[in-house]
């Protein structure tokens, strides 16, 4: 590929930062639900309000910090306490909390 300095960014690090936070910090599944979300809605942004978007993305973040702080993996806890005990013992075959 190619290296270039325009990879290490505010906005390319707020894109990441993002991922981890809305995805769940901690988390093995977290950062992937959260990346696909920040891809397709930065590509849906993008059409229409290119300009704003890192505006967007950082109302996104600072709401998910105050309500979600364990992103989509405290939502999907939340909502099937079952699903979260399966995760577990994928994580950690004694089921403990990591």
């Amino acid at each position: 590929g190619l290296i270039d300095p325009g990879i290490g960014g505010l906005d390319q690090m707020g894109y990441v930062c993002l991922i981890v936070i809305i995805g769940g910090l901690g988390t093995v599944y977290g950062p992937i639900l959260g990346s696909f979300f920040v891809v397709i809605t930065k590509e849906l942004i993008s059409g229409w309000a290119s300009g704003y978007s890192l505006l967007i993305f950082a109302v996104i973040m600072i709401l998910a910090v105050r309500f979600f702080s364990g992103g989509f993996m405290e939502i999907i806890q939340v909502i099937s306490p079952r699903l979260t005990n399966k995760y577990l013992k994928f994580v950690n075959k004694n089921g403990e909390k990591i």
